[in-house]
């Protein structure tokens, strides 16, 4: 064992930003997971009604938000009375600590 310094899972593919969804209609989670993972964002459920999503990683930030707000509309357009909130957002750290 040698000390490295920094593991390779840092710089994972994954490390996209993160962030939270909270559906007013819980039974449509499975419905939104699914519809966000044809789009290529990777979801889990955190909770009941509250999912974590992860926003692909090419995307640069603003460029992510942007995807992700018109994906929910599209979504939300398709199922009238809908709502999805937003919980806030997780980025990787990457401030090199």
């Amino acid at each position: 064992m040698h000390g490295g310094g920094h593991s390779p899972a840092t710089k994972h593919r994954f490390a996209a930003m993160r962030i939270q969804l909270r559906l007013n209609e819980p039974e449509l989670v499975d419905d939104l997971l699914d519809y966000l993972r044809r789009r290529e964002c990777v979801g889990t459920v955190v909770e009941r009604g509250v999912i974590d999503v992860a926003l692909p990683h090419e995307l640069d930030e603003k460029q992510a938000w942007m995807e992700l707000d018109l994906y929910l509309r599209v979504w939300q357009s398709l199922h009238p009375g809908t709502r999805v909130e937003t919980l806030g957002a997780h980025r990787p750290i990457d401030r090199g600590d």
